[in-house]
């Protein structure tokens, strides 16, 4: 392409494109674009910004780190069996009543030990202390495990919230439940 303002080469041949590119190459230099080398053409302010980002370390650090995620995650393997399942009461719970709200099921007893499990309730601000039931199979092995509270008389219309959390052989497994709390 001939510098601005040289005379074209007579031998070239002319095409509408080249023609085209050519006064498209005047006028953005007219108005204030800067050419690179390949001839692109960029607004001082794209230009700046560009050599910042080339200058600066912080886009090369942030793509090392979302590969090194991704590669992190593709390594761990497929998440370890569900072997413990957290069932949760579709009815709500009555003042000055005790409400059995969760059940945890160990669904492989032979091969999976529930090592503790942690389902007190919260109303408002008030703790209430979860009374837990432990139910074993024939063999002697725990197979389920429900939590009950004494939900206070004067708690109507509010919600009572629990996150039961599991710890078993393989894994620590956490739910979140809420009832509202209705007449007695």
């Amino acid at each position: 392409m001939p510098p601005l303002g040289a005379a074209p080469d007579a031998n070239a041949a002319v095409t509408p494109y080249k023609q085209t590119r050519d006064r498209f190459r005047v006028t953005a230099l007219r108005h204030g674009a800067v050419e690179r080398w390949n001839g692109t053409h960029l607004a001082r302010e794209e230009t700046a910004v560009r050599s910042i980002l080339k200058k600066s370390v912080w886009p090369l650090v942030a793509i090392t780190l979302g590969a090194s995620a991704l590669v992190g995650a593709a390594r761990s393997g497929p998440p370890p069996r569900l072997t413990v399942r957290v069932d949760g009461a579709h009815q709500g719970a009555h003042a000055g009543y005790f409400f059995t709200g969760v059940s945890v099921v160990n669904l492989e007893p032979g091969s999976t030990v529930i090592n503790w499990v942690k389902c007190d309730g919260h109303i408002g601000t008030r703790t209430i202390v979860a009374r837990k039931h432990r139910l074993f199979d024939q063999v002697g092995r725990l197979g389920q495990i429900t939590c009950s509270w004494r939900i206070p008389s004067g708690t109507v219309g509010q919600v009572l919230r629990t996150s039961v959390i599991t710890a078993s052989s393989n894994r620590v497994q956490t739910d979140d439940r809420h009832w509202l709390i209705a007449k007695p």
